[in-house]
């Protein structure tokens, strides 16, 4: 990942595949400080990115491909891609794939992920 966006739901992703699971304690707080405006500069191109990676990452090669043509026509797509193309996504990928515990299918069944 390059910047924030879309880690949170990878290692959620990551996690679960890999055979972990994830718990929710209702009593934990969190504080967050909230702006008006970022502090900083928010690049699309890199938070796609981050989505593409995700996806890259995890899902199988029909999945990958409906998600794909879904962000296809976004602006900043060629870009992003441009840069997962010359990341590690692939070692990446090998890696994940071979300690799955579960499927990417088991996972959008199990929390009724459309896509």
């Amino acid at each position: 990942m390059t910047c924030w966006g879309s880690e949170d739901s990878e290692l959620c992703v990551r996690l679960w595949l890999l055979g972990y699971q994830l718990l929710v304690v209702p009593q934990a707080e969190a504080a967050h400080l909230f702006r008006r405006k970022h502090p900083y500069a928010v690049d699309r191109k890199l938070t796609l990115y981050n989505s593409l990676r995700l996806v890259f990452a995890h899902f199988s090669a029909e999945r990958l491909a409906r998600v794909l043509a879904c962000l296809k026509e976004d602006r900043d797509f060629p870009i992003a891609m441009s840069l997962l193309a010359d990341s590690d996504i692939w070692q990446q990928r090998t890696r994940l794939m071979s300690q799955r515990v579960h499927t990417d299918d088991w996972l959008c069944d199990r929390f009724n992920m459309m896509f």
